[in-house]
């Protein structure tokens, strides 16, 4: 499946300029992060970020030039990637005492 265009970029502002501080919140709330929690946070996200995906190419299945209905492989790698972010994201912050 090709991406859209411009995906990229948006992935890298989203990353940095929402996901990361809920995330930040998520591991205040809990207050704990590490590894486990990081990756379950993620694992949430990409099941949540998926089921988006999945929704919108059901309301709208002619998309604007490109698919929204992703592959097997394609979803699984998405997942992968939130699951890792979550785990590095739970081993990099730090929570206060």
């Amino acid at each position: 499946m090709n991406e859209p265009r411009g995906s990229a970029p948006i992935a890298i502002i989203t990353g940095t300029l929402l996901s990361a501080p809920v995330y930040g919140l998520l591991f205040e709330w809990l207050h704990r992060a590490d590894l486990t929690v990081g990756a379950s946070i993620g694992a949430v996200h990409g099941t949540l970020a998926g089921s988006l995906v999945l929704f919108a190419a059901i309301r709208n299945p002619q998309s604007a030039g490109f698919s929204l209905r992703p592959t097997a492989l394609y979803r699984a790698r998405r997942f992968a990637i939130r699951v890792l972010y979550g785990a590095l994201m739970g081993l990099l912050y730090a929570v206060p005492r």
